[in-house]
């Protein structure tokens, strides 16, 4: 996952995720991610994004992967996160970067 702070509490987010299938097909799917979100404090995130997500069949003849027609997937995400501060064995807040959950 690719973070970038534009300011203190606003960063954008952007991932690719490929699935790989042993049983065939291999490349099975890729979902690409890329959004902006805001940390009001530390407890509240909004973030939202776009996310692309490609199906693939593998075709025995032709020795190919084809993406299938009715497999794409657009969606626009809004998440809103309420985290909660946990505590490492000093006693010192773990830190927690905001992320896209799957």
């Amino acid at each position: 996952i690719l973070k970038v702070r534009l300011t203190t509490t606003l960063f954008l987010a952007a991932y690719d995720e490929i699935f790989l299938n042993p049983k065939g097909p291999v490349f099975e799917r890729n979902r690409v991610y890329g959004g902006v979100g805001y940390q009001f404090d530390k407890h509240f995130i909004l973030q939202a994004g776009y996310v692309n997500q490609a199906n693939y069949n593998y075709t025995a003849s032709q020795g190919q992967f084809i993406l299938q027609n009715t497999a794409a997937k657009n969606n626009v995400v809004v998440n809103l996160t309420f985290k909660i501060l946990h505590r490492n064995a000093t006693g010192q807040p773990t830190e927690k970067l905001p992320s896209q959950p799957d």
